[in-house]
Parts: structure tokens; sequence; C-alpha cells
């Protein structure tokens, strides 16, 4: 697999800490508190919305891709009507930020912050509908798959769709900063922070497959085809199907916290501020 950079801009004012693409449309959003959308492949800048009081952490379309879901350090989960974007709902439970957002199926959803908690909602209701505390601090990571939820903390917990527990791991001195499950559902991806390793398990059984140590942490993968595409420090790294390194390269002159894959191309931001594309070819 093999990366050529296409177009780069410079999207925000401050580090760009997610992304997501519907169709030809790319949100990202980040430090300066903006959500931005752009036209793809062009990169053009279509709308910028105030989004929130302070950082955004996560931009999440919703399955049916009506809504756009925003959440971030003033501890608020939002949803905006696509496709003007125009606010729809507040969502202000969580005493602090909130860092992780992942849909359980067309209307439900949870929120996981650094309040400890996670909170499962309803898009039609600001109340939720259940707060889970599963005492393992900040809570950073969250994803979900048909019968799993995998969430990450100073530990890895993964429960059932009903929150009964199934599986945990203590074994991380500094905790998980990132996880998701691949594109075929089959494999849970996680990442600790100052450890630096990267473990994939198998999402049936949940016993650990492979565990990797990186020059530095992982902040982000994403999946294109049977390959599993991270964001490592400055790098893009690429693992074959069967976890194996297959090609990276230099793409940011900063730290990357964010990849979205767009058909046969990837877009990269990170915290030098810039978007980028990139053509994927085999």
């Amino acid at each position: 697999m093999k990366l050529e950079l296409v177009k780069e801009l410079q999207g925000h004012k401050d580090g760009i800490l997610c992304l997501d693409v519907f169709e030809d449309t790319l949100v990202s959003a980040g430090e300066d508190n903006a959500i931005k959308t752009w036209k793809l492949p062009e990169l053009e800048n279509l709308k910028t919305i105030e989004a929130h009081k302070g950082d955004v952490a996560r931009v999440l379309f919703s399955p049916d891709k009506r809504s756009l879901l925003s959440c971030g350090n003033d501890g608020s989960v939002k949803t905006w009507n696509n496709p003007d974007f125009s606010p729809a709902r507040v969502f202000a439970e969580h005493k602090s930020r909130v860092n992780a957002l992942a849909f359980l199926d067309g209307e439900n959803f949870i929120s996981a912050s650094d309040d400890q908690t996670l909170k499962l909602w309803n898009l039609k209701d600001s109340v939720s509908k259940r707060t889970v505390s599963p005492g393992i601090g900040d809570i950073k990571a969250l994803a979900a798959s048909k019968d799993r939820i995998a969430v990450g903390g100073s530990e890895l917990r993964i429960y059932d769709r009903d929150m009964k527990l199934v599986k945990s791991c203590a074994d991380y001195i500094y905790g998980v900063n990132f996880l998701d499950f691949s594109a075929d559902l089959k494999f849970i991806f996680v990442s600790t922070s100052m450890e630096k390793t990267l473990e994939i398990w198998d999402a049936a059984n949940l016993d650990l497959v492979k565990k990797m140590k990186n020059s530095t942490w992982v902040n982000h993968i994403n999946f294109y085809k049977d390959r599993a595409v991270m964001a490592e420090g400055e790098y893009i790294k690429v693992l074959s199907k069967d976890f194996e390194p297959e090609a990276e390269i230099e793409a940011h002159s900063d730290e990357i916290y964010c990849i979205a894959v767009y058909k046969d191309f990837l877009v990269s931001a990170g915290n030098d501020k810039m978007l980028k594309l990139w053509k994927i070819s085999d």
C-alpha cells in the first residue's frame, strides 16, 4: 500500500483532534473549538461552526447519517442536523470532558468522560437512560460492535450489549488511550499511551492475538480494506491483514491525531493544524 500526497492546507487555527466522513463531506474539529465541513476530494471549506466551549474531542455521524454528534472539553455532547449542520440537541449531564462516542444502533449511543462514567442516550431525549461507572478512572476510549462494547481507561473493559462485564485487562501502567473494532468486527485494536504498545484482541473469544511495541503511542487507527492504518507520532503506518508492518510514511511535521478513509483516499490531521489528502494505491 502506497500513499501519494494530493492536497494539503491549514484546516484549523489549532490542532485537529478528530475527523469523520460521509459520502463527499469531511468533518474536522479540534482545539480551536470549531467544527468545519469540507467538500471532498477538493478539500473546499463549506461551513465553520463554533461548536463547543473548549476542545472538540470527537465527531461522529449517526448510522443513518442524518445527525452528526460532537463532544468535548465543556462536558457536553451535541447533535447537528445533516446536511446543513444546524444545531439539534444538547446532552449536558457529564461533569467533565467527554472523550469518546459510540453508537449502539440507529438511535442509541454511549458517551465516555473524564468524570469516570459512561452514559447511554437516545438521540431524541436529552436525559440519559443509564449511567455506568466502570471504576477505571478517566475514560479515554470507547467502541461498540453488534455484541460488544469496549471501554478504555486505566484498564481495558469489554461488556456485552447489556453492559455486563465479560472481560477485563489491567496490565497497563498508563492506561488505554485509543481502541476500535476492525472493519470486519473480528478484532479489537487497543493502543496504550506512554507504554507505546498496540494490542490486537480476538473480538469473539477475547484472547490477545498480538502485542506490538511502537516507537511512540498510536493516537488513531482506521481501516482500508483488510489493512489497519495507524497514526503514530508524525508517521502514518500500515499493518497488513496478518498484522505485519507493510508501509510507513512521515506525513506531518508534528503528531498526527486522526485519520479518515474516503473511497481510495486517506485524510490525516494533527497538531500541525494541517489537513492532508492522500491517494491510496497498492
